[in-house]
């Protein structure tokens, strides 16, 4: 009847057969069929969204009527009492919680030995190391299966870190540049460089009653005179 009247119906919609008693309205006599609309709703649960057309008065009747499952822990917006309006939208986020225990890399650390055996630039690994390990347990909240939050609950560690030892050469070859030797030399004596012309003398006077020439930047020994042979 609803069809060879034009009218789209739904299985949920509900329809009653009155009486026609006012003639002067209508301007006919007999009954008519009224047709009692659902009024459609979406439910976004699970993360699929479903129209659906309902008679009950409230989001609670709602999902009752539909033998929702809820969770001890899960959130329906908006709230159960609210009143079905035409086109509200419903949202149900599962919310729960687990306890996970996860193991974690405790990183090693690096020490640095100086060995004066080495020269200088010289780097040899003594010692890899190893990184220890721990296993923390968390408690995770998720929404809808997707992680929230999380609380930390306790931290076991299973081993300890082994340090990896870097030994670092210092040793320094100064034979073909005396100067530096020398700079090197006064530095760890706690001496002062000055930045005038430096005098030395080598030895005292020679065999032939001659001293040695004191010069710049550096030492020169006399020798002696030459003699001759007697004949």
């Amino acid at each position: 009847m609803a069809q060879m009247a034009g009218l789209t119906v739904y299985p949920e919609d509900t329809y009653r057969v009155e009486t026609i008693d006012n003639l002067a309205e209508l301007g006919t006599v007999g009954q008519k069929v009224v047709v009692v609309r659902a009024i459609p709703v979406t439910l976004r649960s699970d993360g699929v969204d479903s129209l659906i057309r309902t008679h009950q008065a409230t989001v609670g009747g709602l999902l009752d009527e539909r033998d929702v499952a809820l969770g001890p822990e899960d959130e329906v917006l908006p709230p159960r009492s609210t009143p079905i309006t035409d086109g509200m939208v419903i949202t149900i986020n599962r919310v729960h919680a687990a306890v996970v225990r996860q193991p974690q890399a405790i990183p090693r650390t690096t020490q640095t030995i100086r060995d004066s055996g080495l020269s200088a630039g010289v780097t040899q690994v003594k010692t890899e190391g190893s990184d220890g390990q721990k296993i923390t347990t968390y408690r995770i909240h998720y929404q809808n299966g997707i992680e929230q939050s999380r609380e930390q609950l306790a931290v076991e560690v299973v081993s300890q870190p082994v340090a990896k030892v870097v030994v670092v050469g210092t040793r320094v070859d100064y034979s073909a540049d005396p100067v530096e030797l020398g700079r090197q030399l006064a530095a760890q004596r706690g001496g002062r460089e000055t930045s005038g012309p430096h005098y030395s003398i080598c030895g005292s006077m020679s065999r032939a009653g001659t001293r040695p020439r004191v010069t710049s930047g550096a030492v020169l020994v006399a020798s002696p005179r030459p003699t001759l042979a007697a004949k």
